[in-house]
């Protein structure tokens, strides 16, 4: 007898023997938990309750149950930016990527997977150039600020004075 192959055709009553079917014994319990970073939460604040609020559209009201003023919001954000734009002018304006580079990781990262996926057709260089040059200056952006974080924390002393912790 030729053995049907396996969830193609099923022979009636086999839904017990394949676990399909109405077998279940045990049902799903929901439980609601606290996310393991709510107690790092320098707030104590429940996190998991603020998300349900925002992610319902519900941005002031989520804002106000943990009394965070809108212009707050707004100078955060505004501070990112600013430090976005800082990291921008600072590192990744002059990062240059050379044309061997490019090669280089279009030959080894790009190519190999992009012919197998072509199914024969021709796989350009130019049809990715652009985005490896991201990856690539992306990447050097990471070490370069690295090494500037590295270093700052080399220059930096902390002092710590006890009278500054008295009552």
């Amino acid at each position: 007898m030729k053995r049907k192959p396996f969830a193609i055709t099923l022979d009636p009553g086999s839904s017990l023997a394949n676990h399909t079917g109405s077998w279940r014994t045990v049902r799903p319990e929901y439980v609601d938990r606290l996310p393991p970073c709510n107690h790092a939460c320098p707030a104590g604040e429940n996190i998991q309750g603020w998300l349900f609020h925002a992610e319902a559209g519900e941005y002031e009201q989520a804002l106000a149950r943990f009394g965070i003023a809108d212009r707050q919001v707004r100078d955060h954000i505004l501070t990112q930016l600013t430090f976005l734009k800082f990291l921008n002018l600072r590192f990744h304006i002059a990062v240059q990527i050379a044309d061997e580079d490019v090669e280089d990781y279009f030959k080894k990262a790009i190519e190999p997977a992009a012919k197998a996926a072509a199914g024969g057709l021709p796989v350009l260089l130019d049809d990715y150039r652009e985005r490896i040059v991201e990856i690539l200056t992306d990447r050097q952006v990471d070490r370069d600020l690295d090494a500037w974080i590295r270093e700052g924390v080399k220059r930096t002393v902390v002092e710590y004075r006890p009278e500054v912790f008295k009552p």
